[in-house]
């Protein structure tokens, strides 16, 4: 599997860092999958931001449907209210990708759902001035 090395959080309230961005994907291989980098992405994010836990499977060698393979995630975090994602402070989607000869298969699917995430979220905060207006506002204009 690809590495896609750690991100670098300790700078998550530049711009350049976490903060900066409506949508943090992170990405797990289960076989080097580790609790305290998914923490410390959990911990450096800010509630208008949208996580995406990303669990990579080899297609060739796991043969498991990709809720099997969520199963098995999750339950490699243990219990719920003990692992990170308990403690998100924003919404936060498991997504199963799948490799095929080390080429993601269904990667447009996640980048489409995080899309809808994210305008979901500005639409109902309204936030930055992109919010829709209400039917009343509508039918005064």
């Amino acid at each position: 599997m690809p590495d896609y090395g750690p991100v670098d959080t300790t700078h998550s309230n530049t711009r350049g860092g976490l903060d900066y961005y409506d949508c943090v994907i992170h990405l797990v291989d289960p076989s080097r999958f580790l609790e305290d980098d998914l923490t410390a992405t959990v911990e450096s994010l800010a509630p208008h931001q949208i996580l995406v836990v990303a669990v990579l499977i080899n297609g060739r060698r796991n043969k498991s449907s990709e809720m099997d393979c969520l199963m098995q995630f999750l339950h490699t975090l243990g219990d719920f209210h003990s692992c990170p994602l308990a403690a998100a402070p924003t919404n936060w989607r498991l997504w199963c990708i799948k490799l095929h000869r080390m080429n993601p298969i269904n990667w447009s699917n996640l980048l489409k759902w995080a899309c809808y995430d994210v305008l979901r979220k500005r639409i109902d905060s309204g936030e930055d001035g992109h919010s829709l207006p209400s039917k009343r506002q509508r039918t005064s204009l």
